[in-house]
Formats: structure tokens, sequence, C-alpha cells
């Protein structure tokens, strides 16, 4: 193998390309009849993990499911301990995390446990997180209907070696930038929690004084004072002005004068591939008119521009795009859907201040990114990776008895539960050392700039002396006293405070009831060292975040003290309560999965009533059959039409309905004198063309029984997914303390109450779960559910798939939900009822498929209780 062209200094030697199963051993989760089950759970215990507890690199316990110690032993396969690898190989291919903050465990049969030898496991960590596994883990997906691989696929994995000194470095040096990383994303989560109580929900329709759209002109050669901004001048990553090839408008501009920006001016892409990307006006940009495909919101005095814009950069605006942006063409947004666009607003000086917060934040970044482009093929644009003994002097405080020499002044004596985030927090009565002591031990006095970090308790806990701690003395601390030429105090504090170095020095610790930091662990700390002057920016900007975050968090104080009266009275429902919080994470996480992977579905959270759901269907409608309605959209009495053929009288006879001629489901419209023939879904557009997959959650079925004596039952549906606006798959959601059955149960209730009426009658398949066993049905009235019809899923190895998660990868992705419909789905004409084919079937109709792509043939015959199949290939 090659040299890499950038090293880092003192390294020269060829790495080595070997295979991953010569560095780590691997072990499988037990897939005997030992398997857990959802009665083998426990409230407390030991960590099971499955997929959905990989959470950016680690593993997430408090979604872990937890069994207890008999079970544990009575398991074979992998026992998890630290500086494991945990790797998914069943649906979410490559998904994987570093086990770092628990010491024992085990996995589901879609993990392995990956232990490294003879090789950095932080550096094995990075490979597995990199392009280099991607590119291999591709070509090995052995999955049809579901994503699969095998441990022995991932062994063959071929990966660069280079020597165990070098691998270390890479290992630090990329957990540096990890830890970079994860402080941003920290910084803007905190923001995120912090404005929940006191900020008000505002729309940008009542933000603007308008939304107007551009110049419907040409762009000429510039001409020396006008400027013409479009789309494709606004760049996609620091959304500035781009003025290297500056142009004007071809237009006069005597009656233009109201497309001329001005402060407060805020640019939005309507459409196109860029459809999103927005410009805030700035004075120094010049004399600049907007463009025809530009959208202009002219915020109103009494909120800041630059907070208005800041927020159109988060990640809940690029989901309001993703979603808002979907047409039959090009994506695109209008005015009237951007105005529609909420936002959280603070008071107006606030505003202003997070404003330029993060206006600044974005240029320092700018600046930074800067860097790479300059310095690109030398060797040693790197953050240095400095032993953090080589930058300063380091002790332990005191560790003997001072009891005796406690009074009301003196030296102030620092404890290590003294020492919080960046700060010193003390009681109100601090305890100081007399003079004589102090005198005594006055070589381990603080001076200003030492930091200070825990050594014993919340281990890695940092905090700088300033002027009123001076000359202090601590109780079993660790002290680092900066050499200030190449060290600033503050960065070294705040790289100290990290996750990234408090989970190393758990890990490192030892104890027998309390966490210890040892001083000889702490010494073999490694720091990530940029030059001193951005080491003090850094620094800077995270102590100011800091101070607005505690700012809002005192805020949220003086409202917990509101609510206080309301927790109380909420004390006798708290357990019921928190499975409902429970509940609702499940199914966010399953939403999560099916919208923001691989999976297709666009979350439409703006549809809760039948009324959205009949509007948005007739929307689609339209726009797939543009041409058959010759341009002119549906009249009302016209899907009038359209919703009447749609009221089935039974799931079976939208089972009919679905099935369509040749592949096409249609409904027929009468117009004047023409009749015409709409198409609703075309099965042969699976998984692109014409077809649209949505999901939904919390809908709003809400009683419409008016001659009924009983009390009004509303009810809300968990979580829907859509084909072309009609509801095709329902799924109803339970936590871990409860039986999947419950959720049978409320499906059958649900549709004897009538919820399935309407646009709901088109539903063809059901889902049930407590988050660890999932089922699937076909959907049928409450006279004739039958739980014998529940199915299970199991992979092409006949290895059940019980998790939520992994049953959405394997069954509810597209097209594979879209083929439960339109191919798996039979209807038995005698009983006048839908089934849906099990997983065994399933599997045998994909081999037939794939077996006929290289013209082999063959046949599979199998039966679904009284119904038997031939399949021939």
């Amino acid at each position: 193998m090659k040299k890499p062209i950038i090293r880092f200094n003192g390294f020269t030697e060829d790495w080595e390309q070997r295979k991953l199963g010569e560095y780590c051993d691997m072990f499988n989760g037990d897939r005997s009849n030992k398997y857990p089950n959802a009665q083998d759970m426990a409230p407390e215990g030991i960590p099971f993990i499955n997929a959905g507890d990989l959470e950016n690199g680690r593993v997430n316990l408090e979604t872990a499911n937890k069994i207890s110690r008999k079970k544990y032993d009575d398991l074979g396969g992998a026992k998890l301990q630290l500086g494991d690898i945990v790797y998914c190989l069943r649906g979410t291919l490559g998904k994987n995390a570093y086990i770092d903050n628990f010491e024992e465990g085990t996995v589901a049969s879609s993990l392995v446990a990956i232990r490294p030898k003879n090789i950095n496991g932080r550096y094995l960590f990075h490979i597995l997180n990199s392009d280099i596994e991607y590119r291999q883990r591709v070509v090995h997906d052995e999955g049809a209907a579901q994503p699969n691989l095998s441990a022995k696929n991932v062994a063959g994995f071929n990966i660069p070696i280079p020597d165990i000194d070098e691998q270390d470095k890479l290992a630090s040096y990329f957990d540096g930038l990890d830890t970079l990383i994860t402080l941003h994303q920290w910084k803007c989560s905190k923001l995120k929690d912090s404005k929940i109580i006191v900020w008000e929900q505002r729309k940008l329709g009542e933000i603007c004084d308008s939304f107007e759209y551009g110049l419907n002109a040409a762009a000429k050669e510039y001409d020396g004072e006008n400027k013409y901004i479009r789309i494709t001048d606004i760049d996609d990553s620091s959304h500035e002005f781009v003025q290297e090839e500056i142009t004007s408008p071809d237009i006069d501009l005597a009656n233009a004068e109201n497309y001329r920006l001005e402060y407060g001016d805020v640019l939005f892409a309507r459409t196109g591939a860029s459809v999103g990307k927005t410009y805030i006006y700035k004075e120094s940009d010049g004399l600049v008119y907007y463009a025809g495909f530009l959208i202009r919101g002219r915020v109103k005095d009494e909120f800041s521009p630059e907070f208005v814009f800041q927020n159109t950069l988060t990640d809940e605006y690029v989901k309001f795009i993703r979603i808002t942006s979907q047409r039959s063409g090009q994506p695109g947004v209008n005015a009237q859907e951007y105005a529609s666009y909420e936002i959280s607003t603070p008071k107006f000086d606030e505003q202003k201040k997070i404003g330029e917060f993060f206006s600044n934040l974005d240029q320092f970044i700018t600046l930074h990114q800067c860097k790479p482009n300059i310095l690109t093929g030398l060797k040693n644009f790197v953050w240095e990776q400095r032993k953090v003994t080589d930058l300063g002097e380091i002790y332990i405080g005191l560790v003997t008895t001072m009891t005796a020499h406690y009074t009301d002044h003196g030296a102030l004596l620092i404890r290590n539960s003294d020492i919080k985030d960046g700060k010193f927090e003390f009681d109100t009565d601090p305890i100081y050392l007399d003079d004589k002591f102090a005198k005594a031990n006055k070589s381990r006095m603080h001076k200003v700039g030492d930091v200070i970090t825990v050594h014993t308790g919340d281990v890695g806990t940092s905090a700088v002396v300033t002027e009123n701690e001076a000359n202090s003395i601590g109780f079993a601390t660790i002290v680092t006293r900066p050499n200030k030429e190449i060290l600033d105090s503050y960065y070294l504090s705040t790289f100290l405070n990290t996750d990234k170095h408090k989970n190393w020095a758990v890990q490192m610790s030892t104890g027998d009831g309390r966490t210890n930091y040892n001083l000889r662990e702490y010494t073999e700390l490694i720091v990530p060292v940029p030059s001193i002057s951005e080491q003090k920016k850094i620094a800077e900007y995270i102590i100011a975040l800091n101070t607005l975050i505690t700012l809002h968090q005192r805020k949220e104080k003086v409202a917990e003290k509101a609510f206080k009266y309301i927790k109380i009275r909420l004390i006798m429902v708290k357990e019921t309560k928190d499975m409902a919080e429970l509940e609702a994470l499940i199914e966010q996480k399953l939403i999560d999965q099916l919208a923001y992977g691989d999976s297709q579905w666009n979350y439409r959270q703006d549809l809760k009533t039948e009324a959205d759901l009949w509007n948005n269907f007739r929307y689609i409608l339209e726009q797939n059959n543009k041409d058959r309605l010759n341009g002119e959209p549906l009249s009302d009495a016209e899907f009038d039409q359209v919703k009447n053929q749609l009221q089935f009288s039974s799931f079976y006879k939208a089972g009919e309905w679905l099935v369509g001629e040749n592949g096409k489901v249609m409904v027929h419209v009468q117009r004047g004198t023409e009749k015409m023939h709409l198409v609703v879904m075309n099965h042969e557009h699976i998984a692109g063309g014409s077809s649209v997959y949505e999901v939904i959650n919390q809908y709003q079925a809400l009683d419409t029984d008016e001659n009924s004596t009983a009390p009004a039952r509303d009810r809300r549906f968990d979580v829907t997914l859509l084909i072309n606006g009609l509801p095709m798959i329902h799924i109803e959601l339970k936590n871990k303390q409860h039986p999947y059955m419950d959720g049978f149960r409320q499906i059958k209730k649900y549709i004897g109450e009538g919820k399935f009426t309407g646009i709901f009658s088109a539903v063809q398949m059901f889902v049930v779960s407590n988050g660890v066993d999932t089922k699937y049905f076909a959907a049928a009235s409450d006279r004739e559910l039958n739980e014998k019809f529940l199915s299970g899923w199991v992979d092409n190895n006949n290895e059940p798939v019980t998790d939520y998660l992994d049953f959405a990868g394997a069954v509810l992705r597209i097209p594979q939900a879209h083929e439960m419909i339109a191919r798996y789905t039979v209807l038995d004409e005698d009983a006048k009822r839908l089934i849906i084919l099990r997983p065994y079937q399933i599997h045998a109709i994909e081999a037939i498929r794939e077996a006929s792509k290289s013209g082999k043939s063959g046949y599979v015959w199998h039966t679904t209780g009284d119904c038997a199949i031939l399949m021939t290939g």
C-alpha cells in the first residue's frame, strides 16, 4: 500500500493493507432459543443492545433494553466489554458505536461485537465510520428485502494499517475533531432546549411585512453600480453574495425601486435544487436588486433580521423545506408557504444578541475553513497533539486531614464538590484554612490561571482560578498550571469539560464506591493544541455561549416554580405520564427512521385531520393528472365524485379497487359530457415516477356518530403511512411495559367505533409493536380480526426481526412497504378478506425474481391456510 500524502511529522513508513479479521475478534448475539423476548426485559439490569440504541457513535443506555443477570449468564455469544465496537449487520448497515460508558452487556441478533486486538480501538472505530468501510459495505450487502451483512463479510474488509504510534496519533486527532463537532451540536441543542418555555411561536408571515417575488429580467454586464443577485449568486455554504462575476439587471430600473434590497431583507430561493437557500442583505454588498426566482421577506422593525436569518440555517428549517417543497416536477416553495413557517422568538434584545452571536460564529468558522484551502498539501496542517505534562506544571491538592485548621476567614479551601463546569460554586458558608496552616503549605496555593480538575466524584469537571480564588488551596484536586506561552487556561478548561474527556476520565478511573481520577492517569491525557490565538477565540465563544444559556436557565427556574403546584397535583399519575412520554419517544424514533434515513418517507407534521388528508390527496391527484385534467383543477363538485368512490364498505372492497387495471388504480370523474379517468396510484411506479410517500402521526380521528348517546370518543392514531395521499399502513405503538397485543386490541376497538371510515377505509395493513416485539396483519373488520393472523418478520436467514426500528428498516422502507400493498396482499374471494403473505413466502417470491434476472427457472410451492399458490420463474 502506498504512503499517504499527508502525514504527521516523524512518520515515514509505508502503511499495510490487511483484513479486518486479522485485527479483531468478532462475537454475534445469541441466536438460539434462549434469545430474549419481551418477558425477559427488566426495568434495571444488564444492557441488551439493539440497533436503535446506537446514536452518534455511542450506546444510548436510556433507550436500551435491560435483562437480568441470570438471563445474561444463560446467553451465549457476545459479552461486551469496554473498548469493544458494536456494528449493525441488518437494517441500518454499518451503524456502529464504541463502548465506553458501560462495562458489560450483550447484543441483539442484528449486531456483531468487534473486539480490537493489536490495533488502536479508536483508530479502528474511525475507519469503520469512513468511506473505506462504506465502499466495501455496499459491495458485500447480501440483503434483498432487508439490507444484510454477515460477520464474515465484515471480517473480510480491507483496512489500512499504519504502525501503532501513528494509529494513536490519528485516533487522537479524529477524536479531537469529534469533540469540536460535539461542542457545536451541544450548543445548538442547548439553545433549542432553553427556549421551550419562554419563547413565543410566530409565523414568518407575522414577522415580515411582506413576501414578494423578484424582477423578471435577464442579467447583463455589470454597470459599475447596480448589482443583480440570483439564486446562483448565493454561496451554498456561507450564504454570502458571491461577487466574483457581478451582473446588473437588464431592465429600466426607474420603476424597479421596489426590487432594491434594504436593511431587514431576507431572500428565499423558491424553486429548483437550491430551494430553501437564504441570504440576508448587508449594506456592504452595495446597491442590489433581486431576481424572480427569489422571494424577499422584509422583516418588521420589532424583529431582528439576523435572528430570523439564523433560523433558516437550522435542521428544523431544512426539514420544513424537504416536506413543503414536494412537487410533481421541480421542487418549490411559494411565498404563502414560506409565510407559514414558524420560529420561536424571544424578546427583541435577546433576538439581537443571539443573531449577532451566531453571525460572529459563522464568520469565525468561515475564516477557520479557509485555512485548509490555503494549507492544502502542507503536511503540518493539523492541531498538534500534546501530552498534558508537556503543557505545564501538574500536581495533586493536599490530601491530609485539615478539619482542625478550619476557620471563618483565611485561605479558601476548594473541594471537588465545589468545582462545576467552568466555574466554582461554594456553599453559603465556604470553608477557610487558618493563616498558619496556609503559610506552611504555600507551595500548594493556587495562582490565577490554574485549572482545577475533579479527582473524586464528577471526574474531569474543571474550572479556572480567578482573582476571587487566588491563594486558595485544593483538597484532593488535580491542579494544572499551564505554560501561558503554549496553552490558554480557559481553552484547557473548555477541553476538560467536554463529554469526550469526561468519558475518558471515567474509563481510566478507579474506585470502590466513588470514582477516582488519579494523577497517574491524568498525566497520560492527550490534548489537541491549536495556536494560542485560536485557543483564546474558541474559549471566548464557549464562555459567551454558556453565559447565554445560563440566563435562559434562570428564566426556566422561575417558570419551574410556577409549575410546582401542577407537578404536585400530577404526582399520583406520574407512572402513567412517564409511560406516555416513553411511547412518544418510541413514536418519534420510528418517524426519524422512516423519514430521515434511506427509507424515502416524507414526514408531514401538518396533516392531522381528515380535512387535511383529503386536501393533500386532492393536490397529489391533480398534480399526477394535469394532462388528463387539461390543466384545470377539480371543482369541489368533481372532487365530491372522487370522495364518494373512496368510501369503501370494507377493507376487502378497498383491496379489490387497489388491484387496478394493468397496475393503474383509477377514479372516474364526469366533467360535462366528458368522463375523465384519473390515475390515483400506478403500481409500475414503485419507488419512483408518480408515487408520493408520506408519514403522519397523531391523526385526530373524531367521533362522528351524532345519534350515539355514549360520550364522544375522539381518538388519536399513532403513525400512518400514506401512498399518494391515501392511508395504506397504520401502526399502533406501545411502550416496553405493555404487550404488543394491547395495540392489536386498540385497533380492533377503533375499527368497531367506526374510526377507519372515510379516507381511512383504504387501509390495507396494520402493524403493532411495543418496541421489542413487532407484528403485522391484514386489515379486516373488528369481528373478523383474529390474533392468529398476526405475523412476525424474519430475515433471509430465518432470524426473527422483532425490534420495531429493525422491522421498519426491513418492511416499511421503500420499495418494500409499497410492495407489501401492491404485490404481497392477496384477495381471498371466497371469504371476502385480505391476506398478507408471510415472510417466508415473500422471500420465496423475491428469490424467483432474482433467479429470473439471470435466466434461471424453477418453481416454489407453498400454502397459506387453505390457499395454495404455485409460483414459477
